[in-house]
């Protein structure tokens, strides 16, 4: 509807939610219903690090013969060269810190061509106020200034730690950023930004486990299917701390 997509090049600072194939499968059902003509963007890229995501993107788009790159290549370290300045949109879901925020931003203004307005689409958690002016400040380093947001845009089934809801954040930068960010090294996911035990409960019989400590997996998921080492038990239930 902003014009952030046909004709343009898009670029995506990783894509949990496939969101590079939603947008060749939009193309595509716009070329069909003779909305469009020819390809709906001018390229669209995907940078992750996630070697996972990154053969399952790559498998979606041969199945569905749509056409995007794939880049492996960890937002901590700067941008290959043929990234630079060279994108009229981008899109990013970082890790919902504000350190992430600022990493995936930064790369992606770096990522955005010189001499026009670029679209930013910014998928974030829903914050207090207080958090969200810090964000915002984040935004105006970067010369980014808010066009609008869209709260509940994301909904995850299962994701009951993240409220199942997440927001749209449109952006435009509007301004010169400062220097190029260079290679990044601080913490930079919830759990390195705000550590806390994590302490979970076998509902068989009781047996407490603490994640990544003592041989125990660093997440729920792995100590489920490695199973309770008292009992054997599968199912864990998480205690307050």
């Amino acid at each position: 509807q902003n014009g952030a997509l046909e004709g343009k090049r898009v670029l995506l600072l990783g894509d949990d939610d496939s969101v590079s194939i939603a947008i060749g499968l939009l193309g595509r059902a716009l070329r069909q219903n003779e909305l469009s003509k020819g390809d709906l963007t001018r390229g669209v890229t995907v940078v992750d690090a996630d070697e996972r995501r990154i053969s399952f993107l790559r498998d979606a788009a041969a199945r569905e013969q749509l056409s995007l790159d794939v880049v492996h290549h960890d937002l901590r370290h700067q941008l290959p060269a043929g990234l630079l300045r060279s994108f009229d949109t981008i899109e990013t879901d970082p890790p919902y810190t504000l350190e992430g925020a600022r990493l995936f931003l930064a790369r992606g203004c770096e990522a955005l061509a010189t001499g026009a307005d670029g679209h930013c689409f910014f998928s974030f958690t829903h914050w207090p106020a207080s958090q969200m002016l810090e964000l915002q400040k984040v935004f105006t380093e970067l010369g980014l200034a808010v066009r609008a947001v869209w709260p509940n845009f994301n909904r995850y089934a299962g994701a009951s730690m993240l409220g199942n809801l997440g927001q749209l954040i449109e952006l435009v930068h509007v301004a010169g950023s400062a220097a190029e960010l260079p290679d990044f090294s601080g913490p930079l996911y919830t759990a390195e930004v705000n550590p806390r035990l994590r302490v979970y409960a076998c509902t068989d019989c009781g047996k407490e486990i603490v994640l990544g400590e003592d041989g125990i997996p660093a997440t729920i998921e792995e100590a489920k299917i490695a199973g309770c080492r008292s009992c054997g038990g599968h199912v864990f239930r998480r205690q307050s701390v």
